[in-house]
């Protein structure tokens, strides 16, 4: 009988050192340091500490490709490599000697990195740094929810206050560093269709109402809780102790685009003998398990825009088939940062542009607003850009281009 303990301790072992096995990774690496005025023991210190640094940044290129580390290399420098044995639970070093540069010391270290230290640290800088990189942009929240049990129903546009789920997700959102937009001003003056056509996921509307407020990202949901006695092994009857469940649904689009960017349902329970109480619980946890899941996914995409740059949208007023083909290759061949130019639709007069670029829709419109206004036979406009869009205007040599619209 006393073999099942040990039996379980043993599984209990090897489960734990699996677990710091996966914790961890050893990395070899080498470090040079300089010898100054004959002092080999600074050099060889100065060696080791650069062996470490390069074992780090190796690991490190394991989560961020390497055009994101290039980008971010002062934030990393200063966050990451400059506190290098942070992340090191130990090393030993397995070669070392003169180096092969004049006056230099060369160690060839094998670090063991605590991989979810430095994973944790590159979370907690992502919103931050990611923000930084495409133009720190704003999320806007519209969320409602209903408690099926007290016939409660949270319209967003009708209160001042946030329900449950709003204030959880505006609560973890702010704790990661996400810069969010104050909507309670759009509580009072938003129209009401506007914000239901939104909710029943129109990503026009959603769009429209990230412009008027200043928002470049607008997350809707909705959440239901409903509950039902709990019959079970173990529950005195007539205790009043229900079980409570709650589904919350998320969208997060691109304001500029209108493009939907991150989207989940996520459900979760708990137990309760109030119904409030107990949905409120369950409403919280639902939306706790759908702000992780979105999460991920914006910052997956910020990181994606942040490595491979900006995709601009560029709409084109009184553009004929001609000048339209004269127009991609002068935004290819005059201004920089566009790397290809895409014909996406073109009805009469009008032509909607993808431009693949390094560089954001304000940098592209200030370009082309620098160049002279006639270039070629074809003189160009540029009437307005937000964060992902750029709208001009064409028109023949010696002719003003049309007002914006016509």
């Amino acid at each position: 009988m006393r073999k099942y303990p040990l039996i379980l301790l043993g599984a209990l072992l090897v489960m734990a050192v699996a677990g710091q096995a996966q914790d961890t990774v050893t990395v070899r690496s080498t470090g040079l340091g300089v010898i100054y005025s004959g002092d080999i023991a600074k050099a060889r210190d100065d060696a080791v500490k650069d062996a470490i640094r390069n074992a780090v940044e190796q690991q490190t290129g394991m989560f961020l490709d390497s055009q994101t580390m290039i980008e971010m290399f002062e934030t990393l420098e200063d966050s990451i490599y400059a506190r290098a044995t942070a992340y090191v639970l130990n090393y030993r070093i397995i070669r070392e000697g003169y180096g092969s540069f004049e006056n230099s010391y060369e160690v060839e270290v094998e670090c063991t990195i605590a991989r979810s230290m430095l994973q944790a640290k590159l979370d907690e800088m992502d919103v931050r740094t990611l923000t930084a990189l495409i133009g720190n942009p704003r999320i806007m929240m519209i969320v409602e929810e209903e408690n099926l049990l007290e016939g409660y129903h949270y319209y967003w546009y009708d209160s001042l206050d946030m329900g449950t789920t709003e204030m959880t997700l505006q609560e973890i959102f702010l704790e990661k560093d996400f810069p969010l937009v104050d909507a309670a001003q759009a509580r009072r003056n938003i129209d009401r269709d506007m914000v239901k056509a939104a909710l029943t996921g129109d990503p026009l509307a959603a769009a429209e109402i990230g412009l008027q407020y200043g928002a470049e990202y607008v997350l809707t949901g909705k959440a239901v809780v409903k509950g039902s006695e709990i019959i079970a092994y173990g529950v005195t009857a007539g205790s009043g102790m229900k079980s409570y469940q709650a589904t919350c649904n998320i969208k997060v689009y691109e304001t500029d685009t209108a493009s939907l960017i991150a989207s989940t349902s996520k459900s979760d329970k708990t137990a309760h003998t109030d119904d409030l109480t107990g949905g409120n619980e369950a409403l919280r946890k639902a939306a706790k398990a759908a702000a992780n899941v979105v999460i991920g996914q914006i910052l997956k995409d910020w990181s994606l825009r942040a490595a491979t740059g900006s995709t601009v949208q560029m709409t084109v007023y009184n553009a004929d088939n001609t000048t339209l083909t004269k127009l991609q290759a002068w935004l290819r061949e005059h201004i920089r940062g566009v790397e290809n130019v895409i014909v996406r639709s073109h009805f009469g007069l009008t032509a909607k542009l993808e431009i693949a670029s390094d560089y954001d829709a304000a940098q592209i419109a200030k370009e082309i607003n620098y160049k002279p206004r006639t270039e070629g036979d074809f003189e160009v406009i540029v009437y307005g850009q937000t964060r992902n869009t750029v709208d001009i205007a064409i028109a023949p040599k010696g002719e003003e281009p049309p007002e914006e619209g016509e």
